[in-house]
Order: C-alpha cells, then sequence, then structure tokens
C-alpha cells in the first residue's frame, strides 16, 4: 500500500480500509499511523506483519481512548459469554451499517472462534 495525503483528499467515505474496514474518519486516521510508520521506517512498503501491527496498535489506541472505555466497562459488566462479548465490541466499537444482524453474526462468531480455542 503507498499512502499519499493528496490522494485521500478525495475519499469520502467509499471504501473500508483494513482489516476492521474502518470508514470516514477511521481510514484516514489509520492512514496517518501508516504514513507514521513510514516516517519511522523509511520504507512505504510494509511487510503483512508490519500491516498487521500497525493495525493492531491504531484498534489498541482507540480501545484506549476516553470514548472507546466503555466497550471496556460493558465488557466487564455484562458480558458473560462470547457471544455477548462479539454483540458489545460489533455495537459499541465496530458500529457497521446493519448493526443489529451484524452483532448477531459476531455473536455467533464469537462462540465458534471461542469453542475451538477450548478444545
Amino acid at each position: 500500500m503507498y499512502y499519499n495525503k493528496q490522494g485521500n483528499a478525495d475519499y469520502k467515505g467509499q471504501f473500508g480500509l483494513g482489516t476492521c474496514q474502518f470508514t470516514g474518519s477511521r481510514t484516514t486516521q489509520l492512514l496517518d499511523c501508516y504514513e507514521d510508520y513510514y516516517k519511522k521506517t523509511k520504507n512505504n512498503h510494509p511487510s503483512k506483519e508490519d500491516c498487521i501491527r500497525i493495525e493492531v496498535d491504531f484498534m489498541v489506541g482507540e480501545l484506549d481512548g476516553s470514548y472507546n472505555t466503555m466497550v471496556y466497562q460493558a465488557w466487564k459488566k455484562g458480558s458473560k459469554t462470547a457471544k455477548s462479548a462479539g454483540e458489545i465490541f460489533c455495537n459499541q466499537y465496530e458500529r457497521p451499517n446493519d448493526m443489529e444482524n451484524q452483532a448477531t453474526e459476531r455473536g455467533k462468531n464469537a462462540t465458534k472462534i471461542y469453542n475451538i480455542m477450548k478444545e
């Protein structure tokens, strides 16, 4: 991926970027994280591992922020199952367009993943 701020000016929410398909201002914030990476490494072609690290760091930064602290608090308060954790994460962090159906899907997928992990 090559980042070009001028090219980004025409973005206007036309697509999601990255593992979580970040949109709107979150896309430009993620691209800023990539730009910071480029400045540090002088490399505009990050490896797959670099992309994972950049996006995970971006998500952790969002979740550490005061706005998304509510996701963690909601997990502590009401998340008794993988399903409810997946639904909370979808509703309060991801916030997709079709939230009701997507939250149900995320909950089901979280349960499947949890069941595989505990085997």
